[in-house]
């Protein structure tokens, strides 16, 4: 049950990095058997809410140096719930600029279908918290973040 000496598993900027709800059930599936019995696992999620906050900064500089430029933009698509960041970055060498292009993309999920999800695989919901680690009602308007705090049943 478990792997011996493992008190906690976290997840930190992790959840709405993962594409659907499928691959959470098999993440939390692999936390439970990792974890004994009785112990922690604690993850944030960025809201709906608050993912579509981050994008309303659109085009930003965000370095500006001699030889490196970085630009982000952020997109929130309302119809597939992500929130998309491009990187543009422009680095001169060899008296040339070369351009690198990225993006992140994350996937907003509803707190209640999370909580859902934790219990379909065996934790017990302890705590929603808002990120000052305070309890909260997750459906509150203006939740930007929240902590889950899970117990291994």
């Amino acid at each position: 049950d478990g792997l011996e000496g493992t008190d906690m598993v976290t997840a930190f900027d992790l959840i709405n990095e993962m594409g659907n709800l499928r691959d959470l059930g098999t993440l939390f599936e692999g936390v439970n058997k990792l974890l004994p019995s009785g112990k922690w696992f604690v993850f944030d999620l960025h809201t709906t809410e608050g993912l579509a906050r981050q994008s309303e900064t659109r085009d930003q500089l965000i370095l500006n140096e001699d030889d490196l430029v970085a630009y982000a933009n952020n997109i929130y698509n309302y119809e597939r719930q992500t929130y998309t960041r491009e990187f543009i970055v422009f680095q001169h060498q060899a008296d040339q600029w070369h351009r690198i292009s990225a993006l992140r993309e994350a996937r907003a999920y509803p707190v209640q279908a999370i909580a859902t999800l934790l219990q379909r695989n065996g934790f017990e919901l302890n705590a929603i918290l808002d990120s000052r680690l305070n309890v909260i009602d997750p459906t509150k308007p203006g939740t930007l973040r929240v902590v889950f705090i899970a117990v291994k049943q």
